[in-house]
């Protein structure tokens, strides 16, 4: 009797080893698939995110390059006489038509010739009748020769304002070279507009150039 309950418990005691093993199986099984399952739905999730993200993958063409079209290069002016780049001076209006033309002089050693520079005070300046006042006059020579002293400047017509002498040019200036006088004039009593002429003479005592003073009388 013994025997047979022995005999009984190892059987059952096999069965319900058996049973375990197959129900330890059937649990990694599923395990397994599980995890597949889950992977596989991890990677369709990736592919599906990249696909968005980058929905083609046909390459963008490189833009087309234009040709370079050079600038248009404005047209330079034609060069004009300006006294001030070539001699350093600020110009003022020209003498008036009705003043005489000076023809170049043409000597042994090249050509004389003398033109206006700058007046200070400038021409329309407002003086007031009768009082004395002081002038700066600058003349260039544009000529080819050098003046020396025996060339000088003078009034020639309309108010002398004061001053009848002559003005000799106080050393050598040389082509291209200018040369300035300090005048003292007295303005008329006149109220209204005051023009004095005057002209450049080489030391032949012959006009090479001529100007004029100016102002406003009050």
């Amino acid at each position: 009797m013994k025997n047979i309950k022995r005999y009984l418990m190892i059987l059952i005691g096999l069965t319900l080893l058996v049973g375990l093993g197959a129900c330890g199986k059937s649990n990694k099984t599923d395990m397994n698939s599980a995890m597949s399952t889950a992977v596989q739905e991890t990677i369709t999730m990736g592919e599906t995110r990249t696909a968005i993200a980058r929905p083609s993958d046909t390459p963008i063409p490189s833009p087309t390059m234009m040709p370079t079209i050079p600038p248009i290069e404005p047209t330079s002016p034609q060069p004009t006489f300006d006294m001030t780049a070539i001699y350093g001076i600020t110009q003022s209006p020209p003498p008036a038509v009705t003043n005489p033309v000076a023809t170049p002089t043409t000597m042994a050693g090249g050509t004389d010739r003398g033109d206006w520079g700058r007046t200070v005070p400038a021409d329309g300046t407002l003086i007031d009748g009768g009082t004395t006042f002081k002038v700066q006059v600058t003349i260039v020579n544009t000529g080819t020769t050098t003046w020396n002293t025996g060339y000088y400047i003078k009034h020639v017509s309309g108010p002398d304002m004061g001053v009848t002498k002559k003005f000799n040019m106080p050393t050598s200036v040389a082509p291209g070279l200018s040369v300035t006088f300090d005048i003292e004039f007295t303005a008329p009593v006149m109220i209204g507009t005051v023009k004095s002429d005057w002209a450049i003479f080489n030391q032949n005592n012959v006009a090479i150039g001529y100007f004029y003073f100016e102002y406003e009388i009050d």
